[in-house]
């Protein structure tokens, strides 16, 4: 599935109309039919509303709204902002429709009374301009009551695509953002939830064949494509032949860190897992994780590498001189792309000169606070960040895995991928080693690093859902152990998908 800017998105209508083929009319109605359907079950008639209109299609989307609603035996006052040079012919033959509309001018002739919910439909996503003036003025007004608030698509006065930063005072702050038919570009970031609330996708028929005609930089990991890398393993593997893997992880004080990556990575597939570590973790090990060959970490010789298929380094690892000396002599003889999380990479940011010894196609697993080390600058608000990870993935020809809600995956092509898999009870400390030991066997069962990373965080998230669907646990409940345990049964739902 790929994410489509704003012109794309009006295209992506254009061919709907041509080729269903059905009006421009009658796809809005159509849509606002969608949004009114998701009102009636979430409020009851006797919720008042008032819906705020633009005078473009998003305020064509809103008096619809209003009218559908009123049939339904909903109150509903409509109000439109007159400040608009024109208006778009499907917004005036809808107002034709709706001959109670209250026209405004300033921001005391919006009444807000009571339990009302408010509907946002002044500006679409289409915007690409600054907010400013009155329109402004009633997105402050909006924002400054405690009412629920329902945006139409998008939020009004977000870009759809990029440097929403310049209008961040001039956003509705919606509890519900009602879009259609995919999730917008801009919802993808952690900056943009205080404006979207929860949102919900709504069907509205357009038609997904477009999709094959369009270039886009950015998709979506979804099982349609996960399922497709999929390998079948021989009749006659064996443990060698379905892959080596070193995981250099764990310390005195972190020892946690390398029985979850361990773990993750014994539970995933490959046949031969090694752990270097401290001394202190062979009893733990031994313990938690019997699978797994111990080696002690004076032992990495450098002729060693050539042994394993995949390496990982980083979590738990500290940032010790010991473990610097131990990087560096990973990052000196290993040549084939690593997995580098972690304490890695906090290493590596205090020692930028490492990043010339980074093999091509390495992948790197931060979390936002890592990530910033690493860049060496804030991160930007927005998709600002994204640019960050361009330029660093393009410059080191390597991978950047950043670590959280829609997890990102760019490429040193420029090429980026959102998850759609994972919830918020996968907040908790271990999360990322799990992760790492998931990532190390794929490789090591010979997956490429893209089909590797995009694997694995699919497969992380969708371990995590599947707990909470299927067992009926909260997302409170899930935990990296849990997220481990569950690899298996979860690895076979998106195997039987792909059957």
């Amino acid at each position: 599935m790929n994410i489509l800017n704003a012109s794309q998105l009006k295209d992506w209508d254009n061919y709907t109309i041509k080729n269903k083929p059905i009006s421009s009319i009658e796809l809005m109605n159509y849509a606002a039919l969608q949004c009114v359907e998701w009102i009636e079950k979430k409020y009851s008639v006797a919720t008042p509303v008032i819906v705020v209109c633009g005078q473009g299609n998003n305020g064509g989307d809103g008096l619809v709204i209003s009218r559908e609603l009123k049939l339904r035996g909903y109150i509903v006052n409509t109000y439109v902002l007159n400040c608009f040079n024109s208006s778009s012919s499907d917004f005036e033959l809808q107002l034709e429709l709706l001959n109670d509309t209250i026209f405004i001018d300033t921001v005391e002739e919006l009444k807000i009374v009571g339990e009302s919910i408010i509907i946002d439909a002044i500006l679409g996503s289409g915007l690409s301009r600054v907010v400013d003036g009155f329109i402004k003025q009633i997105i402050h007004s909006i924002n400054e009551i405690s009412n629920d608030v329902i945006s139409i698509d998008i939020p009004s006065g977000m870009f759809i695509m990029g440097n929403s930063e310049l209008n961040f005072n001039s956003i509705v702050k919606a509890n519900y953002t009602l879009t259609f038919q995919e999730l917008k570009y801009a919802f993808l970031f952690p900056d943009s939830y205080q404006f979207t609330g929860q949102v919900e996708v709504l069907d509205i028929g357009l038609l997904y064949d477009f999709l094959d005609f369009i270039k886009v930089d950015s998709s979506f990991i979804t099982k349609n494509l996960v399922s497709s890398y999929l390998k079948t393993l021989p009749k006659f593997s064996h443990k060698g032949s379905v892959g080596r893997l070193l995981l250099i992880c764990g310390s005195d004080e972190m020892y946690g860190a390398a029985v979850l990556c361990a773990s993750s990575a014994v539970n995933s597939g490959v046949g031969y897992v090694v752990v270097n570590s401290t001394e202190k973790l062979r009893s733990v090990l031994a313990i938690t994780v019997p699978e797994v060959v111990f080696e002690s970490d004076d032992f990495i010789l450098s002729d060693q590498f050539t042994k394993y298929r995949g390496v990982a380094i980083g979590p738990g690892l500290g940032t010790s001189r010991k473990s610097l000396e131990k990087l560096e002599q990973v990052l000196t003889h290993c040549d084939i792309p690593l997995v580098i999380d972690a304490d890695a990479i906090n290493l590596i940011s205090l020692n930028l000169n490492l990043l010339k010894l980074i093999p091509e196609n390495s992948i790197f697993t931060p979390h936002p606070k890592e990530l910033e080390r690493l860049l060496g600058e804030h991160l930007f608000a927005f998709e600002g960040v994204i640019n960050q990870m361009k330029e660093f993935c393009f410059k080191y020809n390597v991978i950047i895995l950043l670590k959280g809600a829609h997890t990102k995956v760019c490429f040193p092509n420029g090429k980026v991928y959102f998850n759609t898999t994972g919830n918020p009870g996968m907040s908790k400390a271990g999360m990322g080693d799990v992760l790492t030991g998931l990532l190390g066997s794929l490789i090591s069962q010979g997956y490429s690093p893209k089909e590797a990373v995009l694997l694995a965080v699919y497969w992380h998230g969708f371990s995590a859902d599947t707990l909470v669907l299927n067992k009926k646990i909260t997302e409170e409940g899930v935990t990296p152990t849990s997220v481990i345990d569950n690899l298996g049964h979860s690895f076979k739902l998106i195997k039987d998908y792909s059957i």
